[in-house]
């Protein structure tokens, strides 16, 4: 029922919500600013613990752990991929992905690497319903979950560039690492 709810729709027409995206795609539309930049923290300034990142698993986990809409995007062909990962805080300004091969974003970070030049990620919290869901579908590479994203919604989501990083990501998400 609650993820119906994110969808606008019934538990039983949850399958056809889906199909309907899938078949009809909206990319995003792109504006200049949004809620996700109205405050802008950066380099040494930025502190991590000052945020709601739980230990999800006391005595197992070692540190704090945000499970976010994770925004990479392949070198060659500049298309975007948005994951559901878990980054695990590491100190009060950097976080580690927990990807693996055969990941998009591994695969991503990968056609970055191999050229020896950085890849650009960003972390979207508290991103609206369609993002979230639209993140944790195993969809193809090459598939832009933002675009499946905005046919879930049935409107396109808002996305900004990046302050950092070339990368497009939900304009009103709470908040991007």
């Amino acid at each position: 029922e609650v993820y119906a709810l994110g969808l606008g729709t019934t538990p039983e027409q949850i399958h056809e919500v889906w199909l309907q995206a899938l078949r009809n795609p909206l990319p995003p539309r792109v504006i200049d600013s949004g809620p996700a930049q109205e405050i802008v923290i950066a380099g040494n300034d930025v502190d991590l613990s000052t945020l709601p990142v739980p230990i999800w698993t006391p005595g197992k986990d070692r540190r704090p752990c945000i499970t976010a809409c994770v925004i990479t995007k392949d070198h060659d062909t500049g298309v975007q991929n948005m994951g559901t990962y878990r980054c695990q805080v590491q100190s009060k300004n950097q976080i580690t992905l927990n990807t693996m091969p055969g990941r998009q974003a591994y695969q991503n970070y990968e056609s970055y690497a191999s050229k020896g030049k950085p890849a650009p990620v960003a972390v979207a919290i508290g991103c609206e319903p369609a993002v979230h869901l639209a993140t944790s579908g195993a969809l193809p590479k090459g598939v832009d979950e933002i675009n499946v994203a905005g046919g879930l919604k049935g409107a396109p989501i808002e996305t900004v560039r990046g302050k950092f990083v070339d990368l497009q990501v939900p304009a009103y998400a709470e908040i991007i690492v």
